[in-house]
């Protein structure tokens, strides 16, 4: 079976299924993406005539937010991550006027092609850019607070979003117009 399934080709598979479904985004809905390692994907063995020796095999999919859709994955190379996979993602699936949902705030060029596309993106700020980090830090005067607090699996979790448009004293970065901030408390 495994043999079988090394011979599909995926990309035609998903570009059939997604259109068969009509699995487009629209405009403002808001795009995540992942990549994984297909577990057992790998062939070690270089014994078996049928199938040549290969790395694991990497996809990044991307799905949509709101109705739960999961657009045609493509695969990357192996060493690669699903940040630099990117500029394919939005080119391979033509996304305009979407958000796109990044774990973590990227490259300052890569932010660029994500608005030069016509595309707006929400990430998630930490060290990874020291800088900015510090600037968001010093100078981050809430304007709105919003309070939630959910009971389950035996804590309660207290949330607290402020939202900042302020942007005086932070260095400008690519389509950077509001900040966004969650505190949790358990």
């Amino acid at each position: 079976m495994r043999r079988a399934l090394l011979h599909v080709d995926y990309e035609d598979y998903s570009v059939c299924l997604s259109k068969f479904f009509n699995v487009q985004p629209n405009s403002g809905e808001t795009v995540g993406k992942k990549s994984k390692v297909l577990k057992g994907s790998y062939q070690i063995e270089n014994d078996n005539p049928k199938s040549d020796s290969h790395r694991a095999i990497m996809l990044v999919s991307s799905y949509i937010v709101e109705r739960g859709l999961i657009l045609e994955p493509f695969q990357v190379d192996a060493k690669t991550n699903d940040l630099i996979a990117l500029p394919e993602l939005i080119s391979k699936l033509a996304l305009k006027e979407v958000i796109l949902l990044l774990m973590l705030l990227i490259l300052k060029k890569t932010c660029e092609l994500i608005i030069n596309s016509g595309n707006d993106y929400i990430a998630g700020l930490k060290g990874n850019q020291p800088n900015l980090f510090k600037d968001v830090k010093a100078n981050f005067t809430p304007e709105f607070t919003c309070k939630q607090i959910n009971k389950g699996h035996g804590r309660i979790e207290k949330r607290h979003v402020s939202i900042c448009q302020n942007l005086d004293g932070i260095r400008s970065w690519p389509g950077l117009t509001t900040l966004i901030q969650v505190k949790s408390d358990l």
